[in-house]
């Protein structure tokens, strides 16, 4: 199994724009033969906000329109699973991508945060 690993720059607070560069990275590495894809958290939110409120306001929701997209992308992609690093039901600026969900749910939420 051929695994990428995503090394990012994500801008601070620009979620749309960083979830389409994750894309772009899933499509790059879907053609490169990788069947996994991991991601560094806070790869939609970025890093280092100034404080909780602003950190609060670029969170994603787990699931959510953006995790949603994430998935269908890798889907498209014929990648394998998926795992997304938040409890269910919260919203998280902590997110990695595994492939595709898998066929009996959204996605798994990871126990440890």
């Amino acid at each position: 199994m051929r695994i990428g690993v995503v090394q990012a720059d994500p801008q601070l607070g620009d979620v749309e724009g960083n979830l389409r560069r994750c894309i772009e990275r899933l499509e790059e590495a879907a053609a490169g033969g990788c069947a996994l894809v991991v991601f560094p958290e806070c790869a939609l939110s970025g890093y280092m906000f100034d404080d909780v409120v602003d950190a609060i306001r670029a969170a994603v929701g787990v699931p959510g329109p953006e995790i949603d997209a994430l998935l269908a992308a890798c889907a498209r992609l014929d990648l394998e699973r998926c795992r997304v690093s938040a409890p269910p039901k919260v919203r998280s600026t902590a997110m990695t991508m595994l492939g595709s969900p898998p066929r009996t749910s959204r996605f798994q939420p990871s126990r440890n945060g």
